[in-house]
């Protein structure tokens, strides 16, 4: 199951393409043992289209690719338009009722970067520049400490490195956090950004041949700092 999320200009390649979608669906919802489940994947498939046929392409590819996630948990996305599929598709809430919907969009841009969370991105790319040919790719943490200074964190797992970042954040130490991590491969870099009173924010770079494409910034709820801000 894919689908190429490149905005549609013509109606009759996008009927196409959606048809041939619902016809060879049943293939794809085998794997799905939910009935229910089942019947909310065929209406976000429904909800992608009119997503499509109304202009909005980015739309209409994430509620596809949220769909793609409830059959094939490896891609699950956090649970967003699945509630209103299943409202659509029932009349009530009842196999997502206990799912609280993010009031963040999937993607942002770089203008929802708060100060420090543009600080945190910029000292990253810097200090990741000359290690992007590693093969087997790498994970980076950093904090920045009330006085802005920006520090390692080097602890033996991501556990480890998170619980002592909550710890600092908890006590005022820390006012921003970020890492950075380059996929086995190289074809992916993910600079997740945390800063309070801001959403988490994700900005991948995709690598296409020797260059990485334009981020796209992705918005979860906050994370480290889910209450406050800076003053």
């Amino acid at each position: 199951m894919s689908f190429d999320d490149r905005p549609v200009n013509q109606r009759a390649e996008l009927d196409r393409a959606f048809r041939a979608l619902r016809e060879g669906f049943h293939y794809a919802e085998r794997r799905v043992k939910n009935e229910r489940l089942r019947r909310i994947c065929r209406e976000m498939i429904e909800m992608s289209y009119e997503a499509y046929v109304a202009g909005d392409a980015k739309l209409g590819t994430h509620i596809f690719q949220e769909c793609e996630g409830l059959i094939w948990p490896s891609r699950q996305l956090r649970i967003k338009h699945a509630v209103e599929a299943e409202r659509r598709a029932f009349g009530d809430v009842r196999h997502f009722a206990n799912v609280k919907i993010s009031p963040y969009p999937y993607e942002g841009g770089e203008g929802d970067l708060g100060p420090i969370q543009k600080e945190l991105l910029e000292y990253a790319r810097t200090v990741c520049e000359s290690r992007l040919s590693e093969v087997e790719g790498f994970m980076l943490v950093w904090v920045m400490k009330v006085d802005r200074t920006i520090v390692d964190v080097r602890l033996r797992s991501q556990k480890k490195a998170r619980e002592f970042i909550r710890e600092g954040a908890s006590s005022g130490q820390f006012i921003g956090a970020a890492s950075a991590q380059l996929l086995p491969g190289g074809g992916l870099l993910v600079y997740d950004l945390e800063e309070p009173g801001k959403p988490f924010i994700s900005a991948r770079y995709l690598r296409r041949g020797d260059l990485f494409e334009a981020p796209r910034f992705h918005l979860e709820d906050p994370v480290t700092f889910p209450n406050g801000g800076v003053d």
